[in-house]
């Protein structure tokens, strides 16, 4: 598994994680907190299984590499 998300996409998911988050406490539901948990783990994780699968790879830009496998 390796990194595919820049810190912009990052940022992204923790922003959707922590409005996720707040909405679901803010009307007592753990379901929608749960849901951003994805989110959480791979903002930690650095790595996207969308991204995975359609062969973007963000950190590679990032870093002044080309984006073809």
């Amino acid at each position: 598994m390796e990194h595919n998300m820049n810190f912009t996409d990052i940022g992204i998911r923790y922003l959707l994680m922590m409005v996720l988050v707040i909405i679901g406490g803010l009307f007592k539901s753990p379901v929608l907190m749960l849901v951003g948990f994805p989110f959480f783990l791979f903002a930690i994780l650095g790595w996207c299984p969308i991204f995975h699968f359609m062969g973007i790879n963000h950190y590679k830009q990032m870093k002044g590499e080309d984006n073809f496998v």
